[in-house]
């Protein structure tokens, strides 16, 4: 409400024709604002006339002189009508109550202290030009983040800008908890998680685990267990070859001078990952420091098992070994003194039998080479 509308209600009420319920009633304020503007006016009116002089020309120059004080002390006057919350307070803002005219010096000072507030937060160059709208505040300019921020919608890094984490060594990014994560230990960066890794090509995000999403392939994958896949091709029958993914991983067995004259087992779950696929398994065999100074002779060669069944086969120097795991029929071939075969039990003495599911590495006792010195070793590769 303007002035000259105030002066108005207060010429109504000090003629009578009209109450202050009712003034207040018919202009949407308070009685109490009303009863302020009266005071106010007369205040003004006192304070500017002459003593000898009561004429109507002076009575509307004072008139205009309390409308002009009403104009701010009324406010003044309805503010102090409500409570003031007390987070206003405390960060330093004006509250404006209900109907309460706001003067330009708050309002500024307002805008001026939330420019401040948020720069503690976001940093000083929060606000400058080149955040843009609806962006987070971060800009090409330095911005220090201390404790723990929340970063609600995108950020985006400027061309010429860069993310510094300090020079500490902790896990720097916790991507879905602590599980997931990027970090540096002295001299290592690292990876963390809580299960497989993936490296994906083209494609968009999908939920579910290994899955490069509509459009995209997997080019390679790291299991829990270490063993990493890489993306290999299938062709069957002149088709278009599919993909096929193989594993980089290898199995090493030794049969040390403690055991000579008993088969070890060998693993049967590690050794069917890496020899029961299409390409099954290269495979080096070693007698090791047979003449005690440390030197291997070796033998190489490719063993498959069966996709199929029980059977397997091995070539290795130009001959092929073959048998049947399991069957009571002991299979086997030998390297100097390292003999590997389908043998799933052993006794000392180099005694040993095919009675059921299992592979082993003998170190032969009593064979060509020393005893105590000589380890066998086998790899399997695939």
């Amino acid at each position: 409400m303007t002035s000259p509308e105030r002066v108005q209600v207060v010429l109504e009420l000090l003629e009578g024709r009209a109450s202050v319920t009712e003034l207040a009633q018919r202009h949407g304020v308070a009685a109490e604002e009303v009863l302020a503007w009266r005071d106010t006016w007369l205040a003004g009116a006192r304070a500017s006339a002459r003593p000898a002089v009561a004429s109507l020309r002076w009575y509307a120059i004072a008139g205009v002189l309390g409308a002009v004080a009403l104009g701010f002390i009324s406010q003044r006057a309805l503010a102090a009508s409500c409570a003031t919350p007390g987070n206003f307070s405390s960060l330093g803002l004006r509250y404006f109550c209900a109907n309460d005219p706001a003067v330009a010096a708050d309002v500024n000072a307002n805008t001026a202290q939330l420019v401040a507030l948020m720069q503690q937060k976001l940093g000083s160059s929060w606000g400058a030009a080149d955040a843009g709208a609806g962006s987070s505040g971060i800009t090409t300019s330095t911005t220090t983040v201390t404790g723990t921020s929340t970063l609600t919608g995108g950020a985006t890094v400027g061309p010429t800008a860069n993310v510094s984490f300090g020079n500490q060594t902790r896990q720097m990014l916790n991507l879905w908890g602590t599980s997931y994560g990027v970090g540096v230990q002295n001299n290592t960066l690292y990876f963390r998680s809580a299960s497989d890794f993936a490296w994906f090509v083209g494609g968009t995000h999908s939920d579910t685990a290994l899955d490069p999403g509509p459009g995209g392939t997997m080019a390679m994958k790291l299991s829990p267990n270490g063993a990493l896949s890489v993306r290999g091709l299938k062709q069957v029958d002149g088709a278009t070859p599919a993909v096929a993914p193989y594993e980089l991983q290898r199995l090493i067995v030794e049969a040390t001078p403690a055991t000579v004259g008993i088969a070890q087992r060998i693993d049967q779950a590690a050794l069917e990952a890496l020899c029961r696929d299409d390409d099954g398994c290269p495979f080096t065999i070693s007698m090791v420091n047979w003449n005690g100074d440390g030197m291997a002779a070796t033998r190489s060669g490719t063993l498959f098992l069966s996709q199929t069944g029980s059977a397997w086969r091995l070539e290795i120097a130009g001959s092929d070994f073959q048998g049947i795991d399991g069957d009571n029929s002991l299979a086997e071939f030998s390297a100097f003194d390292c003999y590997f075969g389908d043998a799933n039990s052993s006794s000392a003495g180099n005694a040993r039998t095919d009675t059921g599911t299992g592979f082993s590495l003998l170190n032969c006792a009593g064979c060509t080479y020393s005893d105590t010195l000589t380890t066998c070793r086998m790899v399997f590769r695939d």
